[in-house]
């Protein structure tokens, strides 16, 4: 039997954004608001511990409802072609106190790209409804090309190769909260906003 606990993210309480520099507008930031996952966290030994995230990239908001239905039907993410990423966790690597770097594979698009997830914790919090939350902020960049986001046709589109930067970075601020339920009642969607998702995983 597992012993580890299961934390799932709160989506109401936990933010995930995203830039990327552009050559006319210099950068590119939003976020993203229809993503979740699931902690599992062993603690004796944090090593053995292990994470699940999806993100729903139809639920993209750069502050600009324009730009967000470019960025759905071309680069830099492609989202109409397919809107689901994964990222699972392979190994958990532990530094400082407090501090860790978590290694997993992300995968869109049919293509897979092993990343280095820059994890420091904050102190437990108990909100409202007195529940613990358990409190992560994370960062990591992402290689576009790893993940197959080189096909647009000409240069003359404005987020064609050379005009959108070649990594995107990523910040996410996440809070979990303790769950006995099964693992795969945890990993249903919870979003805060309207999205035009489909199933976060493949059955």
């Amino acid at each position: 039997m597992d012993a580890r606990e299961k934390w799932q993210i709160d989506p109401e309480r936990s933010t995930l954004k995203f830039s990327i520099g552009h050559s006319v507008l210099r950068e590119i930031g939003g976020q993203f608001h229809c993503w979740g996952g699931l902690l599992l966290v062993d603690k004796v030994h944090l090593r053995r511990s292990a994470i699940r995230i999806w993100v729903d990239m139809s639920s993209i908001d750069t502050g600009s409802a324009e730009r967000d239905e470019l960025i759905l039907a071309t680069e830099p993410f492609d989202v109409h072609w397919e809107p689901a990423l994964a990222f699972d966790s392979e190994r958990v690597e532990i530094g400082r106190v407090g501090r860790g770097t978590v290694v997993g594979r992300l995968a869109l698009h049919g293509f897979h790209q092993e990343i280095e997830v820059e994890v420091e914790a904050e102190a437990p919090r108990r909100h409202e409804k007195g529940a613990w939350h358990i409190v992560y902020n994370a960062r990591a960049s992402i290689d576009r090309a790893g993940l197959g986001l080189r096909r647009n046709r000409t240069i003359a589109d404005w987020l064609g190769e050379g005009v959108v930067g070649a990594t995107i970075k990523v910040v996410a601020h996440v809070e979990a909260v303790l769950d006995d339920r099964p693992a795969a009642v945890l990993l249903t969607p919870v979003t805060t906003e309207s999205s035009t998702a489909r199933e976060p995983f493949p059955s």
